[in-house]
């Protein structure tokens, strides 16, 4: 397979990761990213179900203006939801539960919650993501 060469940035302790789990960093950076894919797309696989149109859509409107950063992964999830409800009052929007949203979301390993941040802000990436049909299409996928 063809590969494209890239040269990402990484922290100190990502590099030393890199360097004492694999022959060398470059070769511990391609499977890494390499891999990424395959898992993000077995957590969403796994995330399905899990959660109803109403809350999907509200974790999709919950990441509109924010910015993923590494060090959080896995955390932000309940972060920006507890925000969107509290200053934004999403979840009256979406109607939805408050209680019952943030414990599936403590329930989730923090592997598929970062997949989900990450999930939730894609939508907005996207040239179509305008309006609640858009949302409601985009969630569609996880049902």
């Amino acid at each position: 397979m063809d590969k494209k060469k890239i040269s990402p940035r990484v922290e100190d302790q990502t590099r030393d990761y890199l360097s004492k789990h694999f022959s060398t960093i470059n070769a511990g950076a391609e499977y890494v990213l390499d891999g990424f894919p395959m898992l993000y797309n077995r957590a969403l696989h796994e995330i399905k179900g899990r959660f109803t149109e109403e809350e999907l859509s509200f974790l999709v409107e919950a990441f509109k203006d924010t910015k993923l950063g590494a060090q959080l992964a896995g955390q932000q999830l309940r972060i920006y939801c507890d925000d969107a409800m509290t200053f934004k009052k999403l979840d009256e929007k979406w109607h939805l539960e408050r209680d019952g949203l943030l414990q599936k979301i403590r329930e989730m390993p923090s592997f598929q919650a970062a997949c989900l941040e990450i999930w939730a802000r894609t939508h907005w990436l996207r040239k179509w993501s305008k309006g609640e049909k858009a949302i409601r299409d985009y969630v569609s996928a996880l049902l």
